[in-house]
């Protein structure tokens, strides 16, 4: 037998040997003990000895491995000077079969190096053991026999060495208090844990700057205790969602709800006064919920300053359900579903309900009620209300249950009401369920205990902050290509672009309203954008802005910029990310308008004449860039204009009537030149006519059809075929088809065009058809068609 160094490598030797054999081995007994070490190891099979029979009830009926194996080897330290060993077998016989190397925990044992990283990532509260197993087989050389039970096993080992001598529920308390969070806890007599109040949004951090709406919704199966769980949210300017404090109830009842919503406010109206505000500085305006009345009725008590809203989309999910369930009549398979709880915060009004002469069914009723639900004004709730009613007179138990349950709630759901809240055009707890789905990420199952769930609730705050510091960071570098306009010169780098979207289409109605009085006359003001959204609406954008010039040449300009004043500061930029980077002070000059197009033509004019036409034709442009970004998207016929004349003539005044139709006569006479040179170039006029034929190698600027930030001409060569088509004239039936987008369109929202059109011609010089402007506009000579098609 061959000797080894020491005692770990002669077991190591066996279990090496072993393994592939189908058995394990183990340490049996030490014995012949020298200056305190064992100079005698017995090994054995890790089947033998007898089941172990305890005097314990058997509430967990437990298996055995043991066989009474007779396999013995002993390990022995020699007495020369080396002190070596020598593996001495006793009993080579075994009496099982051999097993699967998995079966045995000796083999499913993890190193201390695998060990150190299992306790890394299971500090990680979303990491879950079958996670961590995955990683360890991946990162490990040789094939990994541990399973998901020994990873959760030993995460629970370690979890038991991190508590020391407290439970979770005492580590919880003692690590709030060691990091300063705000926390309050409620016991009964018997000392248990029934409440807790723990707030996420340390110092208030993002609260003190979007105090204005909360979301308080409730999630169940997050602990091992069958506690509730009560999600209280925020919102911010650009959108994203953070928690702000989170509370254990054991019901969902008004004192449990009035005692969290109690500790809810002693924490802000505390913040306040340390930072020496006034109580209410951070008390919300709105709070969104679900139907549920012990929630209202305890912030009813407990905010009564605050202006309660219920979630549409719970409305209209359990009008539909009550619908479907208490239908009387046929109609009742009606396929109808709710919609899905969107991202989208504000719906458009559908116009009122118009049903008609027939059956009813359980979705027009709920289209009914959407109706009313989306009634702008105070007056049309109460027509389509009735017109609701009236409607569906054979189901007076939905029409009694819409009247007992939602309409005395109406101001709490309405939007004839709450578009004068301050809720930034949320009316749906969509932002709080897409947290509750982000929390359960990090929380590993329904069996967690507090600690976990808050360790859970903490990391996902983290991640939130850091993803709203992001989005806040991205939002300063945004480009704002329609607030460079001089309009918002005193807010573009200092509101948030989401709020100078909103702008930014109440200024449309505000030029379409001075553009055209008649056809787009601003109603009267009533103050709900601005109560709503905390921004200027459309009449006072109107006041800040002035019409000039006359018939076509009509256009809107900017008499004063809007000032910062108008935006609420939900929806002002974070200025303190430039506290920790100093260069996040610098700001970018502001950007010159390009004036695409524009001929510099020179002139002898005095330097003083061209100081203030160069001043004029700055303002003229960024007056158009104005009207282009602020004018209605609708489709305008404009009649043509007359052709105009050349920088010099337009200069020098008309003396009289003759003066003008001797000026009219030559200009038109150009013209028709023109057009003969088109003609004679198609080959349509006579013979004697046609000029040579131009160069076929020739360069056209073409500009494609897109939006217009991203029109930037281009130039193509053109073959001879290609000049041709680029030729022909176009006609009054000429159409456009769409052609199919190219990389390049299809990734920038665009298709280029292609044009179609068929020309009708005359085989004889336009010449003739010339009025004779000195004896007044006579009857043109006729034309005779030539049918030629191009």
């Amino acid at each position: 037998m061959p000797l080894f160094p020491s005692l770990h490598d002669a077991v190591k030797a066996l279990e090496h040997h072993a393994r592939p054999q189908g058995y394990a081995v183990i340490k049996y007994k030490p014995s012949n003990y020298r200056g305190g070490k064992p100079r005698r190891m017995d090994i054995a099979c890790a089947c033998g000895g007898r089941k172990y029979h305890t005097i314990a009830t058997g509430l967990r009926k437990a298996g055995t491995r043991k066989t009474a194996c007779p396999f013995r080897v002993k390990v022995v330290q020699l007495d020369d000077d080396n002190g070596l060993w020598r593996v001495v077998v006793m009993r080579p016989d075994h009496n099982h079969d051999a097993y699967n190397p998995g079966a045995f925990p000796e083999y499913r044992r993890l190193s201390e190096a695998q060990v150190r990283q299992v306790e890394m990532l299971s500090a990680d509260a979303g990491i879950t053991a079958r996670q961590i197993l995955l990683a360890l087989r991946a990162q490990s050389p040789r094939r990994l026999l541990a399973t998901e039970q020994d990873i959760a096993n030993l995460c629970a080992r370690l979890h038991r060495l991190r508590l020391g001598a407290h439970t979770s529920t005492q580590a919880l308390v003692a690590r709030l208090d060691a990091e300063g969070t705000f926390h309050k806890e409620k016991l009964n007599a018997e000392d248990q844990f029934e409440y807790q109040f723990i707030g996420l949004d340390d110092g208030l951090k993002l609260v003190s700057r979007h105090p204005q709406l909360l979301m308080a919704d409730v999630t169940n199966n997050t602990n091992k205790y069958g506690l509730k769980l009560l999600e209280i949210n925020g919102l911010t300017s650009l959108g994203t969602v953070f928690p702000v404090a989170c509370c254990f109830v054991p019901r969902e009842d008004v004192p449990a709800f009035t005692w969290c919503f109690e500790q809810l406010k002693n924490w802000v109206t505390g913040e306040a006064r340390a930072r020496q505000l006034d109580d209410d500085a951070f008390i919300p305006h709105v709070i969104i919920t679900d139907y549920d009345a012990a929630a209202r009725a305890a912030l009813t008590t407990t905010f009564p300053d605050s202006q309660l809203q219920v979630c549409t989309w719970h409305i209209i999910k359990n009008v539909a359900t009550y619908a479907r369930r208490h239908w009387q009549g046929d109609g009742n398979d009606d396929p109808f579903e709710p919609e899905p709880q969107r991202r989208e915060t504000h719906s458009d009004d559908p116009g009122r309900w118009s049903g008609g002469p027939g059956e009813r069914s359980p979705g027009e009723f709920v289209t009914a009620f959407k109706s009313v639900l989306h009634a702008p004004t105070e007056e049309e709730f109460d027509d389509r209300w009735n017109a609701l009613i009236a409607g569906f007179p054979a189901q007076p138990r939905l029409i009694q249950y819409l009247e007992e349950t939602w309409l005395p709630v109406r101001k709490q759901w309405a939007r004839a009401w709450t578009r004068w809240y301050r809720n930034w055009g949320h009316t749906t707890t969509s932002p709080c369920e897409s947290l509750h789905a982000s929390s359960r990420s990090f929380i590993r199952n329904s069996q967690s205990n507090l600690l976990a769930v808050y360790h859970a609730l903490r990391l996902q705050r983290t991640t939130v902050q850091e993803h709203h510091d992001r989005a806040v960071e991205r939002e300063a570098i945004r480009p704002r290509a329609p607030s460079r306009l001089p309009l918002y010169n005193k807010v573009s780098e200092k509101a948030s672009y989401r709020s100078l979207e909103l702008v930014q289409k109440q200024a449309r109605a505000a030029t379409a309203s001075l553009l055209y009085p008649e056809e787009r006359a601003l109603p009267e003001c009533t103050n709900s954008f601005t109560s709503q959204y905390g921004l200027p609406c459309k009449h006072i954008i109107a006041s800040f802005l002035a019409v000039e010039g006359d018939g076509p040449n009509r256009r809107v300009t900017t008499k004063e910029a809007l000032p910062l004043a108008f935006w609420d500061n939900h929806w002002l930029l974070r200025d303190d990310l430039a506290d920790t980077d100093p260069y996040r002070r610098i700001r970018d000059p502001r950007v010159v308008a390009r004036r695409r197009g524009t001929i510099r033509v020179a002139t002898t004019s005095s330097p003083t004449t061209n100081n203030t036409s160069s001043r004029a034709s700055r303002s003229r442009s960024q007056q158009q860039q104005l009207q282009r970004s602020t004018a209605p998207r609708r489709r305008l016929i404009v009649p043509p204009e007359v052709p105009q004349a050349s920088q010099a003539s337009r200069s020098v005044p008309l003396p009289d009537l003759e003066s003008a139709g001797m000026a009219a006569q030559a200009t038109i006479t150009t013209i028709v030149k023109q057009l003969e040179t088109i003609q004679n170039c198609l080959g349509i006029c006579n013979a004697e006519l046609k000029s040579s034929r131009p160069p076929a190698d020739i360069t056209i600027e073409q500009s494609p059809i897109e939006p217009r930030s991203y029109r930037q001409p281009r130039s193509f060569p053109r073959s001879a075929r290609a000049t041709q088509e680029m030729r022909r004239l176009p006609s009054a039936f000429e159409e456009f088809e769409p052609t199919s987008a190219s990389q390049g369109g299809a990734r920038r929202g665009y298709r280029e065009r292609a044009r179609q059109f068929t020309l009708n011609t005359s085989s004889k010089p336009l010449s003739n058809a010339l009025p004779s402007i000195q004896g007044g506009f006579g009857q043109p000579q006729a034309l005779e068609p030539a049918n030629t098609e191009v």
